[in-house]
This record gives C-alpha cells, structure tokens and sequence, in this order.
C-alpha cells in the first residue's frame, strides 16, 4: 500500500513532497526522542523525511515561509510536535 503524501507549493513557487507528518512523528519516533528539546525534533523530523532535493528547496526559504510549510505539514495530518503530553 502506497502512503499518501503531502505536497507544498512555497511562496516562490517551488515544490516539495514529503511523507505524511504522522508517518514520520509515530510513537516509536517520540518515544526514542522524548529527551530532545521540542526545537531540535522538528529539525530531526524534517531530515527523517525530506530527501536532499526537498531540503534544497526548504534551505532557500525565509523563516515566515517555513513556518508557514511546518504548520501546514502538521495541520495536513492533524498533528503537531508539541502536543503530547506523555513526557
């Protein structure tokens, strides 16, 4: 069974395609993780997913723009890094 993807159009026009956030953040990936400060696991999140033609395209965009994609990312499959509260 193919995963879905999440695609993304930035404000430049360039594209990436990654898996769903909720592939990659599973509970398997929080749990080894749980002692890794909450701004580095998106960091580890993002490079768990994007391949380096998708981390190209990321590394080119302004701060707002890639807070925009995060959010967008996370909001696609209704999850977000910080809102467990297992730890």
């Amino acid at each position: 069974m193919a995963l879905e993807k999440f695609h993304y159009t930035f404000e430049d026009g360039k594209k990436v395609v990654l898996p769903k956030f909720d592939s990659i953040m599973t509970v398997g990936f929080a749990r080894k993780n749980r002692q890794t400060e909450q701004s580095e696991l998106g960091w580890l999140i993002l490079e768990k997913a994007a391949d380096e033609k998708a981390l190209e395209v990321i590394d080119e965009q302004a701060l707002s723009s890639f807070e925009a994609f995060m959010e967008a990312w996370q909001k696609d499959s209704g999850v977000s890094v910080g809102e467990s509260s297992a730890s």
